[in-house]
């Protein structure tokens, strides 16, 4: 995997963010992670290598993509016993990690109690 030089890195969820020099002089090579249902699943990657998630961004704003996140981790953590078990799980705390990373401070309260839930979950199995 190239990632241009020593000073670019992994962020939270496999992304790379790059240095102003490897981005400026065009040698940086875009990491595309392979499929994975829960972190990466195919279907939200365009061939360019680009997640949806990345694109909301982009569009919508850190804040907008912050609240996506809080409310696909609930209705993941909502809907888990009857639909998609432990995948549903892994998803919303996918949700809340990425979260993280937005540095978006709101709804702190409700992020935390669902972190605790998955705690406990994840505990049970």
């Amino acid at each position: 995997m190239d990632k241009g030089c020593n000073t670019c890195k992994h962020d939270r969820v496999g992304f790379i963010l790059t240095c102003a020099d490897c981005t400026a002089s065009g040698t940086f090579k875009r990491w595309v992670p392979k499929p994975d249902p829960v972190n990466h699943p195919a279907h939200y990657t365009t061939g360019c290598g680009f997640e949806c998630i990345e694109v909301m961004e982009m569009v919508f704003g850190k804040e907008a993509v912050h609240d996506f996140c809080t409310l696909n981790a609930f209705k993941y953590l909502w809907r888990y016993r009857q639909k998609g078990g432990a995948d549903d799980i892994g998803k919303a705390k996918w949700y809340l990690e990425y979260t993280k990373g937005l540095n978006v401070f709101k709804n702190r309260q409700a992020i935390d109690k669902m972190r605790e839930h998955i705690e406990r979950e994840e505990a049970h199995e």
